[in-house]
Order: C-alpha cells, then sequence, then structure tokens
C-alpha cells in the first residue's frame, strides 16, 4: 500500500474539510431558498437499485436500460447521505483524470442542480444498510440533488447467500462498505425488507429474486411490467462490465450471461472453512430457505 508524503496527506484532508464546509452550506441554502414542489419533472421514472456487491445489481440494471427507450442517466455505487451527481462529479475529478473534461461537461450542472428532462434515472446503492440509503435528511433533499421525478422505484436484489458469499469471496469481497455490520448482518437485514418485516423503502418497492430473475422469462416479464417497460428481455445475456464483470469469468461471457453457472458457485468454496463458517448463523439460513427454498446439495455444507 502506498503511503502519501505528510505533506499531500494534509492537502487532501484540508481539500475534504473544504468541500464538507461548502457542500453543507450550499445545502441548507438549497433548503432555505427552493420551491422544489413547483420545479419542472427532471426524471420521468427513477429507479433506486439496492443490493450487496456481487448480488447481480449491475446485470439488472443493464436488463433495464436495454428496454428502456429515452434518455437514461445511471448512477453507479452511490455514497450514502449525500448529492447522487456531486458524488459521480468529485470521484471523476479526484481519481480518473482522463475523465475530467466529461465531469466538467457534464456532472458538474448537474451537480449543482441545472437537471435536463430525461426518461429514466438509475441510482445504485451497493453494501449499506437500508438505513442510510433511506435517510429522512436525504429525502428532504432529494429533489434539490437529483430533480423532481414523476415516479419513484426502490428495487431491492436479493441473490441466495450460498451463491452470493462464494462470489463475494472469488473476488475478495466479504467485508462491506459499514464497519457496524457484516456482510451475513446485511443480507439478513435486506432479507427482512424483501419479506416486507421492515419498510425502510418506500417507494414503489420492488423485490427481486435474483436466482428467479436469472431463471424465469415469465418473472422477468412480470418485473418489466411492474417498472412500465415494454419487454423485450434484451439485455439478459449482457455481462456487465461495471465492478469487473462476473466474479468467476469476467466478461469472458458477455453477450452467453444467460448460459453462465451463476447459481452453482458455491461449489468451488464448499471445503474452504471460512466460506463455511458464514452459514453457522441460523437466522441465515432461516431466511434464506424462506425466499430461496432449498438449494440443492448445500446440506453438505453443514456436515461435521
Amino acid at each position: 500500500m502506498t503511503t502519501l508524503p505528510p505533506a499531500q496527506i494534509t492537502r487532501k484532508l484540508a481539500r475534504k474539510a473544504s468541500r464538507t464546509l461548502q457542500h453543507s452550506t450550499e445545502d441548507v441554502w438549497r433548503l432555505l431558498t427552493g420551491n422544489f414542489q413547483e420545479r419542472a419533472i427532471a426524471n420521468k421514472k427513477e429507479l433506486r437499485i439496492i443490493g450487496l456487491r456481487r448480488t447481480g445489481n449491475h446485470t439488472v440494471a443493464e436488463w433495464i436500460k436495454a428496454q428502456e427507450p429515452g434518455a437514461i442517466e445511471h448512477l453507479n455505487n452511490l455514497e450514502v447521505r449525500c448529492n447522487p451527481y456531486r458524488y459521480k462529479y468529485e470521484m471523476l475529478i479526484d481519481h480518473y483524470p482522463e475523465h475530467h473534461n466529461w465531469a466538467y461537461k457534464h456532472y458538474q450542472p448537474l451537480a449543482k442542480g441545472r437537471f435536463p428532462e430525461i426518461d429514466c434515472l438509475i441510482c445504485g446503492y451497493e453494501d449499506h444498510p437500508l438505513g442510510s440509503i433511506a435517510d429522512p435528511l436525504f429525502e428532504q433533499l432529494h429533489d434539490a440533488y437529483v430533480g423532481k421525478s414523476a415516479k419513484r422505484f426502490d428495487i431491492l436484489v436479493l441473490r441466495d447467500p450460498f451463491n452470493l458469499f462464494a462470489s463475494r469471496l472469488k473476488s475478495n469481497m466479504i467485508p462491506v462498505k459499514s464497519a457496524k455490520f457484516t456482510a451475513v448482518d446485511l443480507w439478513i437485514q435486506y432479507a427482512k425488507e424483501f419479506l416486507g418485516e421492515t419498510q425502510y423503502l418506500n417507494h414503489n418497492r420492488i423485490a427481486v429474486n435474483y436466482n428467479q430473475w436469472v431463471t424465469d422469462v415469465d418473472y422477468r416479464q412480470q418485473l418489466a411490467a411492474q417498472l412500465g417497460l415494454e419487454f423485450s428481455d434484451t439485455g439478459i445475456k449482457k455481462v456487465a462490465s461495471l465492478g469487473g464483470g462476473s466474479s468467476f469469468d469476467g466478461s469472458a461471457m458477455d453477450g452467453k450471461g444467460d448460459q453462465m453457472a451463476v447459481l452453482e458457485r458455491w461449489q468451488h468454496f464448499k471445503d474452504d472453512e471460512a466460506y463455511r463458517a458464514l452459514f453457522k448463523n441460523r437466522q441465515l439460513l432461516e431466511y434464506s430457505q424462506k425466499i430461496f427454498g432449498d438449494m440443492p446439495n448445500t446440506d453438505i455444507l453443514f456436515d461435521d
């Protein structure tokens, strides 16, 4: 790991502190002066896609985009409790010099609240506690941050824990972004929301069973209808490049995504002690059974 010189660290911290103050001042000003209810619609449709990393969030998003006509803005892997456009703008400016021109031209006006009318805004959140995603202050500033949306959807994508944790282990992604939760904790939290036991997500919540989405064309057609899409199933074979593609196949199966053995990933780690230890949590197994039923042959993971 590269250690930055002290002077560079100081400059970085000073810039962060300055930005934080600037952002807070700007947000307070927008709250005090903006009459967002009277603004024109910026987004005909807004989809907030939520899931743990390696759940298939990117794949579902690409499938939706392939069937959504018109202008689309896709903001992936967002941070919580902040302006999504501002976050993407500063991420590009700070870390991707090759995209500076695009960031200034495209994202800076959006970060400042100048929104053109688009057909669909997609915001992706991964590995965050649901309470952070559904933060009340963010909701107050929503229209100031991304513009007013005619209709909003919360799409919660859940994958069975056996294949999910195998994919995360393969990608070295077992820890989640929150220091307060483990991946197992968040999976259980998402499962409770999936079943309606909690009510964090209240914008036309749609719970997507990723296993069924992969295997059942009728299920995908029902989802498309819920989202107001003209169903064609276009994009089902695409492997999203975001996040490096598949944990096991990378982008090698792009164009043949429907042929990937995404429900068999667990077998690669069936003898791995760290992997097997994840399933000592009885609540994890109970919720998996409620949502996904019996996963064939996974009982060998519990043999002593």
